[in-house]
Formats: C-alpha cells, structure tokens, sequence
C-alpha cells in the first residue's frame, strides 16, 4: 500500500498509484502478512546499490546496474493488485513477507515511480529532515519506513475490527430474520388451524339431526 512507501499517503507522485482497484483478497492477505511476519529476515533478491562494495550473491542479491530491465515483467494498472504469492515478485521490500515484481516497485505489483521520481522525493526528504549524510539518510528512511508500517498495521486492524463487527451484526440480523420467519409460519398455522376447527363446528351446526 502506498502508506508503507517511504513516499507517504499524500505524495503526488503516487498520483496513478492511488487509482489501483481495491482487492479485499490482497487487504486481507496484507494484513495477515503485517500482523504475523515470517521468521527469516532475507525475502526476495536485494538490489545492491552501484555504490556499495557489498558484492552480489547468486539467487540473493544483485547490483542496481545489472538489473536488465528487458527481463522485468510487463503489468498492467488493471492486473493490479497482484496476488502476495504472484511468480513474478521476485525481489525484496521492505516489508517481510512480501515480495516486489520490480527493484523500487509498489507493495501491490509494478514498477513504481521512475528513477527521477525518486530522486526528487529523496530531495525533498533531506531537506524537510535536515540529513546532512548518507548514514543519517539511511537511518531516516528506515525510521520514516517503519512508521508507515506501524500505520498500516492500525489501519488493518481496524478495518479487521470493522469486518468482524460487520459479520456479528449480519449475523444477529440473521437470527431474528430467521426467528421472525419461524414466528411467521407459526402464526400461520395457528391461524390455518383456527379456521379448520371453525369450519368443522360450522359443519357440525349445518348437519341436520336424524
């Protein structure tokens, strides 16, 4: 979901984000992925930034540079959003669990916003967070990443919360729909019954005496 993007719910960039169809199959999968993380911290190939001496591993990691985008799956707006356990998330995010079908790209499937995009949030990041290195950056992000997490976890939850009470007043509507049918076809028979016996006393009263 947007909120969990370290661009925030109100970003402009995420202006065509935001016309994703809603899929309450990928909420409720979300949210049973926020509420019960995996155990393994490494979900999905890492991208390794050109700058970093890390060096790539086979099946894990992979730098920024040698990542073709030639061989990144083509999605549509309206394949989205994509099932969690979808084939071609392939890379990680940062929310464990759930993998991305694109380095950068949004929780629901895609590529996300371009390389400029970005580029121009993390402008404006810095200054409205007064960074003054790449660590503090670093550091900022993750905190700022984390936050947006804990505010999808409540927004989860509460739409949880929402969705059993939904079903607990169906269900009470329920009961007395089906009690007031049961009070129904028993008024009915009663009233079927009336009507026999005050027919069989009327025939009685109409049979003559022999």
């Amino acid at each position: 979901m947007s909120s969990i993007s370290p661009r925030g719910p109100n970003s402009e960039i995420a202006h065509h984000h935001h016309q994703i169809s809603y899929s309450a199959h990928f909420e409720n999968s979300l949210h049973h992925i926020l509420e019960y993380p995996p155990r393994s911290s490494r979900d999905g190939i890492t991208i390794i930034p050109n700058t970093s001496s890390q060096q790539p591993q086979q099946g894990v990691s992979i730098r920024e540079k040698d990542v073709d985008a030639r061989n990144l799956p083509h999605i549509t707006l309206q394949q989205l959003p994509l099932s969690v356990h979808d084939p071609r998330r392939i890379f990680a995010s940062p929310v464990p669990g759930i993998r991305l079908t694109h380095p950068g790209g949004w929780l629901e499937g895609g590529e996300g916003p371009s390389g400029e995009e970005q580029r121009a949030w993390t402008r404006e990041f810095v200054e409205a967070n007064n960074i003054s290195g790449e660590q503090e950056l670093g550091m900022a992000v993750q905190h700022h990443m984390q936050q947006n997490v804990e505010l999808a976890k409540e927004r989860m939850r509460a739409r949880y919360e929402a969705q059993q009470q939904n079903a607990r007043v169906e269900k009470e509507i329920k009961t007395l729909m089906d009690q007031r049918e049961m009070e129904v076809k028993i008024e009915t028979r009663m009233k079927e019954d009336a009507r026999i016996r005050r027919e069989n006393r009327e025939h009685k009263r109409k049979v003559p005496a022999v």
